[in-house]
């Protein structure tokens, strides 16, 4: 399937494409991807989103496995960054006269601000109170609810009506898509690096907190591409193009 996929998806976008210049009513309008903000903004969906479930799904295992707290001990520290985000979320749309792209800065800022405060933890105090990560759960929450509300209305805000169901599927595509391609490509560090603690001849805990810390290293790198990509993502402030 895996290697299937990529003939499939070309012979895909070909067959819309060609529905597409002969208004055959395509499911994916490809004049879409001629749209540079729609094209950047796709790619920082992606990339954001693959760096949200690989972290809360590795801080689960953490904390059953390495610390070996019950499930509702976990679910409720973990409830912590679905606090944040649920709080902050409804605020961020209320701060666009701000200036949207600086509100979305502001969220990844935040949330590279968790990443690095869980790295740090994981890779220099030995042993790790488990405690000492909710700071970074609640950064990290506060920073996805100042970016995924904004950077979804940007983003949609310069697509013409005839394409707000091809550019909402895509996006939707880019959502799920990056929770699993984060998960199943973030979690070979973890892995990776808890077999190597182990082998070290570092005990449960510590190889599990050893783990959490290369996800976070995973997390900080995507986050300055994510950066990176926001200085690129032009200005939708003057409409549809």
């Amino acid at each position: 399937m895996l290697v299937a996929s990529p003939v499939a998806f070309v012979g895909f976008y070909l067959h819309q494409r060609w529905k597409s210049r002969h208004d055959l009513f395509p499911l994916l309008e490809t004049d879409l991807f001629g749209d540079r903000a729609f094209n950047v903004g796709a790619l920082l969906i992606l990339i954001f989103w693959a760096s949200t479930t690989p972290f809360s799904f590795s801080y689960v295992l953490l904390m059953q496995t390495g610390y070996g707290y019950s499930p509702l001990a976990t679910a409720a520290s973990l409830a912590i960054l679905g606090a944040a985000f649920g709080i902050v979320s409804p605020i961020a749309s209320r701060l666009a006269a701000l200036g949207v792209r600086r509100i979305m800065m502001a969220g990844v800022l935040v949330d590279l601000t968790g990443m690095l405060l869980a790295l740090v933890l994981c890779w220099t105090i030995d042993p790790l109170p488990a405690a000492w990560l909710l700071p970074s759960l609640l950064l990290v929450g506060t920073g996805m609810g100042l970016f995924m509300t904004p950077i979804l209305n940007v983003v949609m805000s310069g697509i013409h009506d005839r394409h707000v169901g091809s550019a909402s599927g895509v996006l939707t595509t880019m959502q799920r898509g990056g929770n699993a391609l984060g998960v199943a490509a973030l979690e070979v560090p973890f892995f990776l690096t808890l077999s190597g603690a182990g082998s070290r001849g570092l005990n449960q805990t510590a190889s599990y907190v050893q783990a959490f810390g290369a996800v976070a290293l995973c997390n900080v790198l995507m986050l300055l591409a994510v950066v990176g990509l926001l200085l690129l993502l032009p200005d939708r402030t003057s409409g549809p193009s």
